[in-house]
């Protein structure tokens, strides 16, 4: 019996240190090993200077550096016109590489000229974005052109509009040729306009009677671009009119219900009284555009007898009978006009303009100065009367 059970103790006890071992060497073995904590780097990101500036269009960037082992999800630019923009104004560029160095993103059409923005670039990584510095530009400025006004055998009017900064200058003009598109390499006219401006320049020199031209407007950016307008294009005048008279002048526009201002066919002058002196013909103007309503009123005034006025608006010339006595402005710059095609209306002519009861105006030309000029006569004069029409 003794045997029986220390041999059983025995083997017990072989037992249990089998146990006991298998299950030291088990917890050893299955214990998971401790893995390193990895710190990831956090790169850094500066907002890039605006490039290739244009009146909308602008090239926007940043760069990346120390990237080490950080994973940028996505990288991109954000812009805004007040203060530091962020995504969330739903005003960004971004591409999904992961990579460091300098990115770049073109904005074509995207922003508004002459207007001052902010621009930040950024990265977005599994902690979230982080953005740049802040920088601010200003787009660049844009023109526009108007029709060209006040057109002569050889000058004209050009006018535009320049918008850009409050306090920014720049040099706006126009380029002009007989071809279609001119450029700056063509003939130009300049000047510097400070702020947000309406502008006009008189051409006065280099262009040709009964031509027609191209014009276009253009402003100098700030890094030398020209930026130019739309065509225009303007015929000067000293070509002959539909009664086959001299236009001598063009508005550019017809308002008022006219236009061009034709002389008669035959420049030999006719002659005559203004009118009489028995009562004064009141409210006529010597302005641009007033010479038919000053001929009307002249006509009603002096129903009989010789009068310059009626002259002209009786006669019917070529088939047209809408003929006047021109104001003392339009009388004078038609004969400014003929002088530039060479043609010298030598005497001096009435006007439908009242100085008073006894005097009209006239103009008459000035052999030692060379100019036309404004006079005044007794309305009993017989002076030369030139009809014009306008259309």
């Amino acid at each position: 019996m003794k045997k029986i059970t220390f041999g059983k103790q025995l083997i017990l006890s072989c037992l249990s240190i089998l146990f006991i071992s298998f299950s030291c060497s088990r917890s050893v073995t299955d214990s998971p090993e401790e893995k390193p904590v990895i710190i990831e780097d956090i790169p850094k990101i500066t907002t890039l200077y605006p490039g290739g500036f244009g009146v909308t269009n602008v090239t926007l960037g940043g760069e990346i550096k120390e990237k080490g082992n950080a994973k940028i999800i996505k990288k991109g630019v954000c812009w805004s016109i007040n203060g530091d923009p962020a995504i969330e104004n739903n005003n960004y560029k971004e591409d999904k590489v992961d990579s460091e160095g300098q990115f770049y993103f073109a904005l074509t059409n995207e922003l508004k000229p002459a207007t001052k923005y902010f621009v930040r670039a950024y990265y977005e990584t599994a902690k979230g974005i982080t953005y740049g510095n802040t920088i601010s530009f200003t787009t660049g400025a844009t023109s526009t052109i108007k029709l060209p006004v006040n057109i002569f055998p050889t000058s004209v009017t050009l006018r535009g509009e320049v918008v850009q900064g409050e306090t920014e200058s720049r040099t706006v003009g126009f380029v002009y040729s007989t071809k279609s598109n001119p450029t700056v390499n063509d003939n130009k006219i300049t000047k510097d306009i400070f702020g947000s401006a309406s502008y006009e320049m008189v051409l006065e020199s280099g262009l040709k009677p009964n031509t027609i031209y191209y014009v276009r407007g253009f402003v100098i950016n700030r890094n030398g671009e020209y930026s130019y307008t739309e065509e225009k294009q303007f015929r000067t005048t000293g070509y002959f009119g539909p009664a086959r008279g001299y236009v001598v002048y063009d508005k550019g526009e017809t308002t008022d219900g006219w236009r061009y201002l034709e002389t008669t066919s035959d420049l030999s002058i006719y002659n005559g009284k203004w009118g009489n002196t028995d009562k004064s013909v009141t409210e006529t103007s010597s302005d641009l555009g007033k010479g038919l309503g000053n001929t009307e009123r002249i006509v009603l005034s002096i129903p009989q007898g010789e009068c310059a006025a009626r002259t002209c608006y009786n006669i019917i010339l070529n088939g047209f009978s809408d003929w006047f006595l021109p104001s003392t402005e339009e009388l004078l710059i038609a004969m400014q006009s003929l002088k530039s095609i060479n043609i010298y209306i030598k005497g001096r002519l009435w006007t439908s303009t009242e100085r008073d009861r006894f005097n009209a105006y006239s103009i008459i030309y000035n052999e030692t100065s060379k100019v036309y000029e404004v006079s005044t006569g007794h309305k009993e004069l017989n002076l030369g009367v030139m009809p014009f029409r306008r259309y």
